[in-house]
């Protein structure tokens, strides 16, 4: 039954353009095996509790201390009918608006060049606590709170907080949003704007070279008013990276002129309030005023940055040695599962391990 789902869910992440992921059965020996993994693995018997009281030395994961080892991964999913297994991520969609940030930070922006792609990645937590608010995320029932142990020498990236879509403190104090959902919408409502004057003709007299994606838009009316915010989305969902990066870079040369950049900004105040869906809008435009050579590109870059921003980036094989306060983690590595409530297997893997 566990097959055949996945094998349906995997057809639709196809249909939808994403890749899917992979998940192989593994057994104690298997698991035991995987010297690429010993670190983990090691780590995880040492976080065992054992106990005399149930008989026969049982050994479970103490969830309920009030200390928690913050170098344990973990990550709720749907409960699988095998224990443990294998991983690895395929490409995540993020709809909507959230998928804007995503598409910046894992294809567009040169800081988080040599980071996992979070699109492409293991998403995990060092807090169980946190982990297991999402037992019961979206239409999820039954699901559990699962053991994470990426490979020895796995790149990760470390967020300063426990939830990632309020981890832009550099972002936050720029510009004044606090949440990348409030970000993404706001650099929608910024995209949206040139699909609104190139759509309207609104500015004469300067005649920019328009890639074509931006002049598609003449040729759309489903979507009535909405259709410019519907552009933006379906460029970061569908477009690839090149096709993006030669949009932003038209609205650049557009903006280089003095003459656009007056108009668009004039036209732009009209439209605009104070509301956070402009503040990406004013932000950038601020910025490209004072310098007309900057790119929208390295503007975002700094704002995002990982560094500015608190992010760590560290091996795995590290990770594990450092003590962090409650955050959240990722890796594009193939990662082993384990249940957390399975204390038979727990509880064979601590006495096999001993040896």
């Amino acid at each position: 039954m566990a097959d055949n789902i996945l094998s349906h869910i995997n057809t639709i992440l196809e249909a939808t353009g994403a890749v899917p992921y992979r998940i192989d059965r593994l057994t104690l020996s298997d698991m035991l095996s995987m010297r690429d993994y010993s670190v983990g693995v090691e780590n995880l018997v040492n976080g065992l509790t054992v106990s005399k009281d149930y008989g026969n030395n049982i050994a479970y994961l103490d969830v309920s201390s009030d200390i928690q080892p913050t170098n344990l991964l973990y990550r709720a999913s749907s409960e699988r009918e095998f224990n443990p297994f294998l991983f690895t991520p395929g490409e995540r969609v993020a709809q909507g608006v959230s998928n804007v940030s995503t598409r910046l930070i894992s294809d567009i922006l040169p800081s988080w060049a040599n980071t996992p792609k979070r699109s492409n990645s293991v998403i995990c937590s060092n807090d169980y606590y946190a982990s297991a608010e999402y037992t019961s995320y979206g239409s999820r029932r039954g699901g559990v709170v699962y053991v994470v142990i990426p490979p020895n020498n796995a790149h990760i990236m470390v967020s300063p907080t426990t939830d990632f879509w309020y981890a832009f403190s550099y972002l936050r104090d720029e510009v004044g949003l606090k949440s990348l959902d409030l970000i993404s919408s706001s650099l929608l409502t910024f995209f949206g704007f040139f699909y609104y004057i190139v759509d309207r003709d609104l500015i004469t007299g300067v005649t920019p070279a328009w890639p074509d994606e931006l002049l598609k838009i003449k040729k759309n009316t489903q979507y009535g008013e909405s259709k410019y915010i519907e552009a933006v989305e379906n460029l970061f969902l569908n477009g690839n990276r090149s096709t993006i990066l030669h949009t932003l870079s038209a609205i650049d040369r557009a903006l280089s002129s003095r003459k656009f950049m007056d108009a668009a900004r004039r036209v732009y105040n009209a439209q605009a309030s104070a509301e956070p869906a402009f503040a990406m809008g004013y932000y950038i435009l601020e910025k490209k005023s004072t310098n007309p050579s900057v790119s929208i590109v390295k503007i975002l870059d700094d704002l995002f940055d990982p560094d500015k921003n608190g992010f760590d980036s560290a091996l795995y094989i590290n990770f594990v040695d450092r003590i962090y306060p409650s955050c959240e983690i990722w890796t594009d590595k193939p990662c082993i599962f384990v249940n957390v409530n399975d204390v038979e297997f727990l509880t064979k893997l601590y006495h096999k391990f001993r040896g």
